[in-house]
């Protein structure tokens, strides 16, 4: 029964655009048209709703604003080729070197063979100069994923070829100091979805600037929620009590981009998970990326 509500719900979803293309976007699979939340579910776009949860995980950019074009040149498209209607955008993520990005272990889902991502990019409807596009030869989840709680939400993907970094539309994000301490506020940019209930992500790359909160304060509030999900010494969370502003789906893998000293930017965190998008009194939650420099720099350097 949930397969075929799940197929229905497929073939009533809206158009979505994603580079040049129109084709049918999937609607999640764990929503019938009213709403209903089934558990035990993995879907196109990473939504999550587990067993054992009574609230809906989307990790998904919303009360922000249009992007300057090449503002934030580590910034990638992530797309997944998926059966009958090709490359999707799926995720975002982020450069690190001219072989690798990063982004989030759950972007990638088990059914998808094929990835690929645009560098240099900033309106998916077009083809614009200094776009760089690179296809996905070798993901590497870090070993200690875990979908159920989100834990080690990290992953890297190796490029079939080098990008060229021309240090303007296209560069890598510096990475942090092992176990440095972010504080302040962070901008997270991404082409996901702009509200709410929307089924349609953003062509254009959206930005967003939120503040840190402490892990005490983020434990505090998803204290006794219902969910597999958990808030740790390895996560980060920004967002405004208030709500309003954050990643939305789509957004998954980008970089939440704190400053340190120098004015100098780094990726403090990968967008993973929230309850719902940018809902009051429920911030984003990141992996933390100085809990895992040792790791990164293990696979950069062994592959």
């Amino acid at each position: 029964m949930k397969v075929l509500l799940a197929l229905f719900c497929i073939c009533v979803a809206g158009i979505h655009r994603s580079h040049g293309r129109t084709y049918n976007a999937p609607l999640p699979a764990s929503h019938t048209p009213n709403g209903e939340v089934f558990p035990g579910t993995l879907q196109k776009g990473n939504e999550y709703s587990r067993g054992g949860s009574d609230l809906s995980i989307w990790p998904r950019i919303v009360g922000g604003t249009e992007a300057e074009k090449h503002e934030f040149p580590w910034v990638v498209a992530l797309l997944a080729r998926y059966e009958y209607i090709g490359f999707e955008q799926l995720c975002g993520a982020s450069v690190i070197d001219e072989w690798w990005v990063m982004t989030a272990a759950h972007c990638k889902d088990p059914s998808i063979d094929e990835y690929k991502i645009i560098a240099g990019e900033h309106n998916l409807e077009k083809d614009e100069e200094g776009e760089q596009h690179r296809k996905v030869a070798t993901i590497v989840i870090h070993p200690e994923w875990d979908s159920h709680t989100m834990k080690n939400d990290i992953a890297l993907m190796k490029l079939s070829e080098p990008l060229e970094l021309d240090g303007k539309t296209v560069s890598p994000i510096r990475l942090p100091s092992p176990l440095v301490d972010s504080s302040g506020d962070c901008v997270v940019a991404g082409w996901g979805r702009l509200r709410e209930g929307s089924l349609i992500g953003s062509d254009i790359l959206m930005k967003v600037t939120v503040p840190l909160i402490t892990d005490e304060e983020c434990e505090k509030l998803y204290d006794g929620v219902n969910i597999n999900e958990t808030v740790s010494h390895d996560t980060i969370c920004a967002g405004y009590h208030e709500g309003g502003k954050g990643p939305c789906h789509g957004d998954s893998g980008g970089s939440l981009v704190c400053q340190g000293p120098n004015e100098k930017s780094y990726a403090a965190g990968v967008v993973s998970w929230s309850y719902q998008c940018a809902q009051p009194d429920f911030p984003a939650v990141y992996t933390e990326v100085s809990h895992y420099i040792d790791w990164i720099t293990q696979v950069r350097t062994q592959q």
